[in-house]
């Protein structure tokens, strides 16, 4: 494995990583000025890049509330 292969590997690391972040705040965020709160899940699930994410977020959902049901985009 060549250098630049592990160096774009460890960029898409930082990339989803990142990504998942700022959707999660921006999910705390808007809960600060709205009357109906929001699920921070949804922007874990909403990383369409990597199709894991959702199915993480639908099983921690699942896991905290049985009612709870997010569908997960079909890849």
């Amino acid at each position: 494995m060549k250098p630049e292969s592990l160096l774009i590997f460890c960029l898409g690391m930082v990339s989803f990583s990142f990504s998942t972040a700022a959707s999660l705040l921006l999910a705390k965020l808007m809960n600060l000025f709205m009357n109906d709160r929001i699920s921070s899940l949804i922007g874990a699930a909403g990383v369409s890049a990597v199709p894991m994410a959702a199915r993480v977020a639908r099983v921690v959902a699942r896991g905290g509330d049985r009612r709870n049901f997010i569908l997960v985009h079909p890849v």
